[in-house]
């Protein structure tokens, strides 16, 4: 036979009851929650909130929210946007600074090193490309004969052909098109082109000022990263796996646009095109831009074996260049970048268009750290958001992380959240519980006399 304690223990309630009977005799509400709505019970009126967000409200209002920061950026993009290179080029050199230090080298003769590296190289880069291009207006001009024999030729093609006619092709149009294809404008926009590279002194003064106070400012940060580490583990793990892959993107990124620009060099050597060296900077550079920069170093080399000898010599240039750009761009450097960036191709894409409207020109050769920057931030800092990979990553990406267990955790759809009431209601009772946590004496009091009924 159960005894009179055994029957009040039965019938006690629960820790949860207690708390929902106090939160109810305090606020006059009773609260009951299901899976997919909230119930709000007050006096004898009973109201259910069933009016869930959907998903596509979700995005449309995570969509306006980054409209507005991508805008807000661009206003910026002068000074964001050197600030994040020189952010990056420190992130990169940094095991310089790292391995000096270990060496007894003190910290502020390192981070003067480190900066001097950076000064150096990046003036260095731009002083050889100028002056590689100086002599583009006069090489220009010396094709003058070539082009306009090119032009007649193709006005002849399209006046002769019967076919283009028969199917509406006016034939004055084109040649009014052509016409104005002026080598003269195209010497203009040559020298143009030379002035605005030889003019990058005030970005690159802000470059310069951006890695000495950035350099400055982490010659330590133990605790800093402690601290960030301490409050959220997550946010520091993705921070510091941003800081390995976009050291690993420019790194890779620079030996291989390198060791692609020597055998241009080579090649074009070889056929006898002209400004062989500044073409081969080109492809240097535009190695750095992902999906289309193969297309953009191609194009000038091109069209100058096609003045230089014709149509044939220019075939020789882009299978030369489609040659050496699969076999160790497609081929050789995805095996050392595709840890590094991880971003599917319809994803570098987009962003090299998107970076490109925000910053400018620029962007094009941010748009990968940029990205890989935000999603750090965005997507990898939470584990309740990395499903977002499903959108960003490549399939292999995923799978990998799948294997190491990066995604073993159980998501909460934002339709569970509920609507704007339902989270507000949510909210606000988490913010009053804590209130009636102030006197461990009354709901100790409480508690015993509910006890003291049930044994009476």
């Amino acid at each position: 036979m159960p005894t009179d304690e055994t029957t009040s223990a039965a019938s006690a309630p629960s820790p949860e009851e207690e708390e929902r009977e106090e939160y109810a005799a305090e606020y006059d509400t009773d609260l009951e929650e299901d899976d997919d709505k909230v119930i709000i019970v007050q006096g004898n009126n009973r109201t259910q909130v069933t009016s869930i967000l959907p998903t596509g409200m979700w995005v449309l209002i995570i969509g306006a929210f980054a409209s507005l920061s991508l805008w807000g950026l661009g206003q910026f993009a002068s000074i964001l946007a050197p600030a994040f290179l020189a952010f990056t080029l420190v992130l990169t050199i940094r095991p310089i600074h790292r391995w000096m230090v270990r060496k007894g080298v003190p910290k502020w003769l390192s981070a003067i090193s480190s900066i001097l590296v950076l000064v150096v190289v990046l003036s260095g880069l731009i002083g050889i490309t100028v002056i590689a291009f100086l002599p583009l207006p006069e090489v220009i001009a010396s094709y003058q004969a070539s082009f306009t024999q090119i032009i007649n030729n193709i006005s002849r093609f399209f006046t002769d052909n019967e076919f283009l006619a028969s199917q509406g092709y006016d034939a004055a149009s084109i040649n009014n098109l052509l016409n104005q294809l002026d080598l003269n404008t195209i010497m203009s926009a040559a020298r143009t082109l030379i002035d605005q590279i030889s003019s990058m002194g005030a970005l690159l003064a802000i470059i310069a000022m951006s890695i000495f106070f950035i350099v400055i400012d982490t010659l330590t940060m133990d605790s800093r990263s402690n601290l960030v580490e301490k409050a959220n583990p997550d946010l520091h793990e993705a921070l510091s796996g941003f800081e390995g892959r976009v050291r690993q993107y420019w790194l890779v990124s620079t030996i291989f646009g390198a060791i692609v620009a020597v055998f241009d060099w080579i090649a074009l050597e070889a056929m006898g095109i002209p400004l062989a060296l500044a073409w081969a900077l080109v492809s240097f550079i535009t190695n750095y831009i992902p999906n289309i920069g193969f297309i953009l170093g191609l194009v000038p080399p091109a069209l100058f074996g096609l003045l230089e000898g014709g149509w044939q010599l220019m075939l020789w240039v882009i299978v030369a260049y489609s040659l050496i750009n699969f076999i160790i761009q497609s081929l050789l450097q995805p095996k050392f970048t595709a840890d590094a960036v991880g971003l599917s191709t319809t994803v570098t894409f987009l962003s090299l268009m998107i970076w490109g409207i925000v910053i400018g020109p620029l962007g094009a050769l941010l748009a990968v750290p940029l990205t890989l920057f935000f999603k750090a931030v965005l997507v990898d800092s939470s584990k309740s958001t990395r499903w977002l990979d499903a959108f960003l990553t490549s399939e292999h990406e995923v799978k990998r992380k799948q294997g190491a267990g990066r995604y073993d955790v159980t998501y909460e759809s934002p339709d569970a959240w509920g609507g704007l009431q339902t989270v507000v209601t949510k909210a606000a009772r988490g913010l009053r519980r804590p209130a009636r946590k102030k006197s461990k004496l009354v709901t100790m009091g409480k508690k015993l006399r509910r006890r003291g009924k049930h044994r009476e």
